[in-house]
């Protein structure tokens, strides 16, 4: 983890607020790839999965307003409060890639974002099986499943 989700969860508020509530938080588990730089191993699924949840519920908490303590698994918040909250929470979309990671967007997002099909026109991949999973899961709690942002163009806008 490289940032507690209480710093996680000011920093959406405040972008909410500056943005005029276009700004989606895109939350999952992590992948090794971009994690274990941090030099403190990496978890198992499992693992990655219960710290998610405990970083969920500390970020909804503290979107409620008023001070707020916790005591998770893994995760501890005593006595925080996020001082300016926007009039409407962003959009809190978690990486759902697969059955577990869906049933933590289910419960604890407002958004869901379900993993990209595989470039194929074949629904029984992993990816596209993976893909119908996680979306039927977040729709049966009401959440809206998100496809993420395009990256936004780094180049001059004629395209050299």
């Amino acid at each position: 983890m490289r940032y507690h989700p209480a710093i996680v969860a000011q920093a959406a508020a405040t972008l909410a607020i500056i943005s005029d509530d276009r700004f989606t938080l895109g939350i999952g588990a992590g992948e090794r790839l971009n994690e274990h730089v941090v030099g403190q191993g990496f978890p198992s699924v499992r693992g990655r999965h219960e710290r998610l949840a405990d970083a969920l519920e500390i970020i909804n908490l503290l979107w409620r307003g008023g001070y707020q303590s916790y005591e998770g698994k893994y995760l501890q918040l005593e006595d925080a409060r996020i001082f300016d909250l926007p009039d409407r929470l962003p959009v809190l979309a978690v990486a759902a890639g697969g059955q577990d990671a869906a049933e933590l967007a289910a419960v604890h997002g407002t958004g869901c974002s379900p993993p990209n099909r595989a470039r194929t026109s074949s629904t029984r991949t992993p990816a596209a099986v993976a893909t119908g999973r996680a979306t039927r899961r977040c729709r049966s709690r009401g959440r809206r499943p998100r496809k993420p942002p395009s990256r936004p163009r780094t180049g001059p806008p004629d395209g050299r």
